[in-house]
């Protein structure tokens, strides 16, 4: 991370593309929270830059990771059997006015006769019975997926889902994506295993006017980006340690505080020719993740983008979001994939 990968593809992207070769960036962060497979995504991505007419329409779905509502197919089943059960047993012979006892004694004898007629038993019994066992079995049991469930706009777990709880809202549609508002912002120097701090916990180290210089302690989870010259990705998928990564670099974070916490949701490395620029908190941040659900869902009046990765959407409702994309001109590119659908969103950059 960090090491000049993405500058080193830049470089050689231009003169490819003059050989006439066809280059194809997948940033494979950007799709880790779909509910589809890695590989599907990449044949997905391929698919669509090189417009190929070959039906790949099975790689949108992943039916490994289905997550099957039985509840919601059994409930309507038993909706119609107790509907049909009032209709034969009550209202019928009350529009007939005919005696509930009588009929029911009726209706009983017939379905004992239908069902000791020979060949017609021996159907309803190997029909029926299997039917009712597999009901029972899902309505007892239910799914055994392990997942994370969206109900009443809130993430919520099945069974023992190995995968963090998704990043993206949960809801009836694009209103439940909000924003979390970061509450602190400061750019200092991160230290790791310092004597007096806790082993292998990175700390932000910073100094306010008039003040002794205030240890701060970060958190890092899926939700926080860290972010180079060279692009963005979930802190998490780091393959080094917060002590080699982090330890002795000038950075500016923002995140969210709970007294001495704070929940880092942007960790900015800086170089040595790096402006110390520390915005001012108070934006309401959401995930990469996010920021195209909300595209895609033609929800996005306009997008501004700055050198620092900095993407800020406005909402058709007028609402401000503040996002990181993985690398520059990944938001254009999204804009892009969906004009035709959602038409023109106004695009800036620095």
């Amino acid at each position: 991370w960090g090491e000049g990968k993405t500058e080193l593809l830049g470089l050689l992207e231009p003169k490819l593309t003059e050989k006439g070769f066809t280059v194809i960036r997948f940033n494979p962060w950007q799709y880790s929270h779909e509910d589809i497979s890695l590989k599907r995504s990449f044949l997905r991505v391929v698919k669509e830059k090189i417009h190929s007419e070959v039906d790949l329409s099975d790689l949108y779905y992943d039916r490994s990771k289905t997550i099957i509502d039985w509840k919601s197919v059994v409930s309507p089943l038993l909706k119609i059997i107790l509907v049909g059960a009032f209709v034969v047993f009550v209202l019928i012979p009350a529009i007939f006015n005919y005696p509930i006892g009588d009929w029911w004694n009726g209706v009983v004898m017939a379905l004992k006769n239908f069902w000791g007629s020979g060949i017609s038993g021996v159907i309803l019994t190997a029909l029926i019975i299997p039917l009712l066992i597999i009901v029972a079995f899902f309505v007892l049991k239910g799914s055994s997926e392990d997942s994370w469930v969206c109900s009443d706009g809130n993430w919520v777990k099945h069974g023992n889902p190995s995968a963090p709880m998704p990043m993206f809202g949960c809801g009836s549609g694009e209103e439940a994506i909000d924003g979390e508002t970061i509450t602190f912002a400061k750019a200092g120097a991160i230290t790791v295993n310092n004597p007096g701090l806790k082993p292998g916990v990175p700390y932000l180290v910073y100094e306010e006017p008039g003040k002794p210089a205030i240890t701060q302690q970060l958190v890092i989870s899926e939700m926080s980006v860290c972010v180079s010259g060279t692009g963005s990705l979930p802190c998490v998928a780091m393959s080094i340690s917060p002590d080699i990564a982090f330890h002795g670099k000038q950075a500016v974070v923002e995140g969210i505080i709970d007294g001495n916490v704070v929940a880092v949701r942007i960790l900015r490395i800086l170089g040595e020719n790096d402006l110390r620029f520390v915005p001012e908190p108070g934006k309401s941040f959401i995930s990469w993740a996010d920021a195209q659900i909300l595209i895609r869902k033609c929800n996005v009046r306009q997008v501004s983008q700055a050198h620092s990765l900095a993407i800020y959407l406005e909402r058709k409702d007028g609402k401000e979001l503040y996002t990181i994309e993985p690398m520059i001109d990944d938001i254009f590119e999204v804009v892009q994939e969906n004009s035709v659908a959602c038409g023109d969103i106004i695009m800036a950059t620095e």
